[in-house]
């Protein structure tokens, strides 16, 4: 009885388009291989299946009952394959379930949440859990799916992804203006007051033990400590606050 784990079953293609073509040639112009190549598949199908399935001779070829039967079932299972493989496409398409995203509170209301509401209207069978966090979260144990964040990632096994860039302003109240133009270099600046935002971590070393702003322009770096005033991890307090600080956009 034959087995049909040994029977390689991308000749049963090969197979109906022969027989559909109605010559070798034809197949050949149709399937993209050449004749020789179609002609060792239809050799070795039949060594295979235990059975003679076409009936040759120079100019012209004939299937045999059991071609026939075996013509007959090969169609059907390529087309409920087909069908399979269309259903599946159609199910791709149609994204559903529960997405749960996290990111920062001020990104994720002007940001992510737009971006959100587009989705779930593209694709209605879709649910999405948004935790908006300035603190950092656990992805696994929290059962996240994607985590949305601005700044250096640390090491992890997460898959990351670049998808823009930020640049960081330093901001101060207009209530300053007077002292502000004074300000002619970033050293200037290392005995006022800051609210440093304990959230942003900087890159490779993470939260500096001393507060330290780098400033760089042209490929010149300005390197200053500052005086650290206030430090929280909410990023409130630059904009209400009446010290200057580091924020993001």
């Amino acid at each position: 009885m034959t087995n049909v784990r040994n029977i390689n079953l991308n000749r049963l293609s090969i197979f109906v388009s022969v027989v559909e073509a109605g010559s070798l040639s034809e197949a050949a112009r149709r399937t993209g291989l050449a004749k020789s190549v179609i002609s060792t598949h239809l050799s070795r199908l039949e060594a295979e299946v235990g059975a003679a399935l076409l009936l040759r001779n120079p100019r012209h070829f004939g299937l045999t009952v059991a071609g026939r039967q075996f013509f007959e079932a090969c169609t059907a299972i390529l087309r409920q394959v087909d069908e399979a493989v269309t259903a599946l496409d159609r199910e791709n398409l149609d994204i559903r379930g529960l997405l749960r995203v996290t990111t920062s509170v001020d990104f994720g209301a002007t940001v992510v949440t737009p971006v959100l509401v587009s989705l779930i209207n593209q694709f209605p069978s879709l649910k999405v859990d948004l935790i908006a966090s300035d603190q950092i979260v656990d992805l696994v144990g929290e059962g996240i799916d994607v985590a949305i964040r601005l700044g250096w990632p640390r090491d992890s096994s997460h898959t990351a992804a670049l998808l823009g860039s930020f640049a960081q302003w330093l901001v101060a109240p207009p209530s300053w203006s007077d002292r502000l133009a004074r300000v002619q270099r970033p050293q200037h600046l290392a005995d006022w007051p800051f609210i440093e935002l304990s959230i942003l971590r900087g890159p490779r070393t993470g939260l500096s033990p001393a507060p330290i702003r780098r400033f760089s322009r042209c490929g010149s770096t300005t390197v200053f400590r500052y005086r650290r005033q206030v430090r929280s991890a909410q990023p409130s307090w630059p904009v209400a606050g009446s010290r200057c600080s580091r924020i993001t956009r």
